[in-house]
């Protein structure tokens, strides 16, 4: 693991408040003022879900103790699965898919691996919420391989969040 995941999905423009999506926009797309925050990182897919399986892991405690490891990632992503999406606008979920292809990719190979044929994808915000859903469940392998018994114990909980965490 790389360190403390980072949930930053977009960045404020200082001089009107509109929201810039893109990894490397430097100024705002509606009044061209400079972003402050240029610098600062957004979050990728994976970050994304490791982000979201800490959420789980921290304030579904009791939940993570009494369901098997392969459940994990289909509750820590219930939320943006019901809903259908992430982002806040198709612009910006085609942005992010755009800038985080290789994760996209990564997701989609291992739906092929694991399943034998390709992932039926009707549209972008789907395709989106495929992909973090299934860093969630590559990452859940990741930080439980060395888990014995497919379930978890306080002290599994409190070692796989800290892993995440990185």
């Amino acid at each position: 693991m790389d360190g403390p995941p980072n949930l930053r999905l977009y960045k404020e423009c200082p001089n009107c408040g509109m929201r810039s999506f893109g990894r490397y926009d430097r100024y705002c797309t509606h009044c061209a003022a400079e972003l402050t925050d240029f610098y600062g990182q957004l979050a990728g897919i994976a970050e994304y879900a490791k982000s979201m399986l800490i959420d789980f892991l921290d304030g579904s405690r009791w939940t993570a103790l009494n369901i098997s490891l392969g459940e994990i990632p289909d509750l820590a992503t219930e939320d943006i699965r019901a809903n259908g999406n992430i982002m806040f606008n198709k612009g910006a979920t085609l942005r992010v898919l755009a800038e985080c292809w290789n994760e996209v990719e990564s997701a989609l190979d291992d739906w092929r691996e694991g399943n034998g044929f390709d992932y039926p994808i009707r549209n972008v915000e789907e395709l989106h919420v495929f992909s973090v859903r299934r860093h969630a469940e590559m990452i859940r392998r990741e930080i439980t391989s060395d888990f014995e018994n497919g379930e978890l114990d306080d002290e599994g909980i409190a070692e796989a969040v800290a892993r995440l965490k990185g």
